[in-house]
């Protein structure tokens, strides 16, 4: 991905949220789309990317992918940890909302020490939107991008239905609106 986006453009890449302050530098930013649940959301962090990008800029992003979701399911998954004389055990419990292209994931995590039999529980809740490409081509228009390329984050293959992790990077054009009026 980064020697593509570096091919496109001197690109630089900067981790960020949307309701963060920006600087009014033009350049080409990373946002956290996904954690943007509601579409109202979505549209105002695409026109706050959109306000700090000139004309040419890029929007390098990553979502989930809503045909991956649906056909591979969110499950249950465990992930045990070991080091630095800490043993971690991670549970994530997913909650599958279809009407909302959402998924909350509740994440606990037991942290104890190798050997301990005491141990300290943290609980997190991430809720995360899922896209299909025809949803984010009107988000697209909305914020006057356009598509350069959608891969497969890490692969670089074509998105599909084994595809959760769908990277884009949209260009940001200049919509040139005119007002026009009719003469009879």
């Amino acid at each position: 991905m980064a020697t593509k986006i570096s091919s496109l453009s001197n690109a630089c890449a900067r981790a960020g949220f949307p309701r963060e302050a920006l600087s009014s530098n033009n350049f080409e930013d990373q946002f956290a789309v996904s954690y943007q649940v509601t579409s109202t959301d979505v549209r105002a962090t695409l026109a706050s990317a959109a306000e700090h990008l000139a004309p040419g800029g890029l929007f390098v992003f990553d979502v989930w992918y809503s045909q991956a979701v649906y056909a591979k399911k969110p499950e249950v998954r465990i992930k045990r940890l070991a080091g630095n004389g800490l043993d971690i055990l991670r549970i994530a419990e997913p909650d599958v909302y279809p009407n909302e292209n959402r998924v909350d994931v509740r994440y606990t995590l037991f942290v104890g020490q190798v050997g301990a039999k005491v141990c300290q529980t943290f609980t997190e809740m991430n809720s995360m939107r899922h896209f299909s490409l025809p949803e984010l081509d009107t988000f697209a228009e909305y914020a006057e991008f356009e598509w350069v390329d959608v891969e497969e984050f890490i692969s670089g293959a074509i998105p599909n239905e084994s595809t959760w992790g769908v990277y884009l990077i949209w260009r940001r054009i200049k919509i040139i609106k005119l007002n026009m009026r009719l003469v009879s």
